[in-house]
């Protein structure tokens, strides 16, 4: 559902910087997308994975962080 969500946010995602989004390995159910699926999407809008926390099951949140043509990442500061 996630992917089917910024798929249509097309337009949307050439404005935005960070994404934060559940993410999970896959089948758990109806519509989900795994990790990779969403990753190779948000390239094309050159996003990449910033963070990835996830527990022993695999499923999780992703941060994603715009990187510029020039391969700089969008001001982001990591807290722990």
């Amino acid at each position: 559902a996630e992917l089917r969500v910024l798929q249509g946010a097309n337009a949307g995602l050439h404005q935005i910087r960070y994404i934060y989004t559940e993410v999970g390995i896959g089948g758990g159910y109806e519509d989900d997308v795994e990790l990779l699926q969403l990753e190779q999407f948000l390239r094309i809008y050159g996003f990449r994975l910033y963070e990835l926390e996830t527990d022993p099951t695999g499923w999780g949140n992703a941060f994603f962080v715009k990187i510029d043509t020039a391969g700089n990442s969008a001001r982001c500061r990591k807290s722990r």
